[in-house]
């Protein structure tokens, strides 16, 4: 999928996987502060959000489990 994309010129793919993302993200409420500018308390939290919000697009790709999208 990264080939392909990444073939097409228009645009530029970055790859972010969740093995070496947050994997459990401890935020609440308190801890989010303004939704405009949030400020996560965990550093990788922090950039994976601003990781996320500079995107034009998100792609998610996930295994099928019965017919439908495996648990955490």
């Amino acid at each position: 999928m990264v080939e392909r994309a990444s073939g097409h010129g228009a645009f530029n793919v970055e790859v972010l996987d969740l093995r070496i993302g947050p994997a459990y993200v401890p935020e609440h409420m308190g801890s989010i502060g303004d939704f405009a500018d949030p400020t996560y308390s965990d550093p990788i939290v922090r950039k994976w959000n601003q990781t996320l919000k500079e995107a034009d697009a998100l792609l998610v790709v996930t295994a099928e489990y019965l017919h439908s999208i495996p648990g955490f």
